[in-house]
């Protein structure tokens, strides 16, 4: 048939979409917290941590974590800037342990991933 097909996204899936935005929006703060995240959601921080945590199995700073990474795979692959820089960028203040999480979540140091990787 002709007609259009329409994309139904879940209450959840909306939820999680919101928590991402929220989180990417806000991905250069180290200070990024549950706390400022549930107040800008407008959920309570124990309501977030169990609703996140029930649809994807990880707490909300694992996930706040994990996208920090994405984005910083991202810009080293876009050779963006140093890896310093990048780190600093996705809200990591410290460099050493910004290495190790990089390295646990992909295998590789971030000064080994990217264009040189």
């Amino acid at each position: 048939s002709d007609t259009p097909k329409v994309e139904v996204i879940s209450e959840d899936e909306r939820f999680m979409v919101k928590v991402k935005e929220t989180i990417l929006n806000h991905i250069g703060d180290e200070q990024l917290s549950v706390e400022s995240l549930a107040e800008e959601i407008g959920f309570s921080r124990v309501h977030l941590y169990r609703k996140v945590n029930g649809l994807i199995g990880m707490s909300v700073n694992e996930l706040i974590r994990k996208l920090r990474l994405q984005r910083a795979a991202q810009l080293l692959q876009q050779e963006w800037g140093s890896v310093s820089q990048v780190a600093y960028e996705v809200g990591f203040s410290n460099l050493s342990y910004f290495s190790k999480v990089f390295k646990e979540e992909f295998g590789v140091l971030p000064s080994e991933y990217g264009a040189n990787g």
